[in-house]
């Protein structure tokens, strides 16, 4: 049995041209994170030492990782081994949600809407909310029988997003739900610094090498998972890979909810997906500015508030 289950998660998508976005990392409990740390800053220590651990640093032997601090391709690949050999030692569960960039921004981002946020643009939030209910739904499988508390890594924007919706997300769950769900979702989710604590810099590995264990196998070749991955992947799952029939029915019910917003109110001007990623976020700053409004003054214009 897992007592004071905790959830932590990393994001991971190749920039600029992202194919896959992923949500990932391990569930164990207060206590085993704490031994981890121990064990996780023990082997920052060996020599080469590094402040911190981040996978796309070690990949490219940079930052951190930089030859000018003594690293070689066979130094990096074993410390890699071993921080692996930690994880798999004190993690009891592994997580993670993905979807594929095209189908989300084809599907759901390029729906017009009122306001353009992180939830419209981005498939983070989606993905949030379908890692915390897949855990919720099955982790009595894994004799976790308490609610498991989420920590992410920061996320400036979306973190403050996601704040506001927390309390609407629970609502719903609880409105919806024919099951005893509800009280296997925890406390609203904390957001922390992957430098600092280190069960994130776990997270951040397997986000890592997840998606690009993904992207490898988009195509018609299949690739097997590297050694890194084979250790982790015997770890017990709870995970949710999102399908085209999966968005395309979210699509058709955000339409009919869009078809009675504007039955609702006529005159509410919409706004479609920006073509670029700068052009998302002044869009999203403007409506944001906006949402402080008195919404007396949004309903004067015509529109939602």
């Amino acid at each position: 049995m897992i007592l004071e289950p905790q959830a932590v998660i990393d994001d991971s998508a190749t920039q600029p041209n992202p194919k896959f976005f992923v949500l990932a990392g391990f569930v164990s409990s207060a206590a085993r994170w704490a031994e981890f740390s121990d064990e996780w800053q023990s082997a920052l220590d060996l020599e080469p030492k590094f402040d911190y651990f981040k996978m796309y640093e070690a990949n490219l032997l940079v930052e951190q990782f930089s030859r000018d601090r003594g690293w070689t391709d066979a130094l990096r690949d074993d410390r890699v081994i071993a921080l692996t050999r930690i994880i798999k030692k004190h993690a009891l569960l592994r997580l993670h949600a993905s979807i594929r960039f095209a189908d989300f921004e084809k599907l759901i981002a390029s729906i017009p809407v009122p306001q353009r946020k992180s939830v419209s643009d981005h498939p983070y939030i989606y993905l949030f909310t379908k890692l915390i209910c897949a855990m919720a739904v099955r982790s009595t499988i894994f004799d976790i029988n308490e609610p498991c508390d989420f920590i992410f890594d920061e996320q400036e924007g979306i973190s403050d997003e996601i704040f506001r919706q927390w309390s609407d997300f629970k609502q719903t769950v609880l409105r919806v739900s024919r099951s005893d769900l509800p009280r296997f979702i925890g406390e609203r989710p904390i957001f922390r610094d992957d430098k600092c604590f280190k069960p994130l810099q776990a997270a951040d590995l397997f986000a890592n090498q997840y998606r690009n264990y993904l992207e490898l196998n988009s195509g018609r070749i299949t690739v097997p998972p590297n050694r890194v991955l084979r250790q982790i992947l015997p770890i017990r799952s709870i995970n949710h890979d999102s399908t085209v029939k999966e968005l395309e029915d979210l699509r058709s019910y955000l339409l009919e909810f869009k078809g009675a917003l504007l039955e609702k109110y006529p005159a509410a001007e919409l706004f479609g997906f920006a073509e670029t990623p700068r052009e998302r976020r002044l869009i999203r700053k403007r409506h944001k500015r906006q949402s402080k409004k008195p919404s007396s003054a949004s309903s004067k214009k015509g529109r939602p508030s």
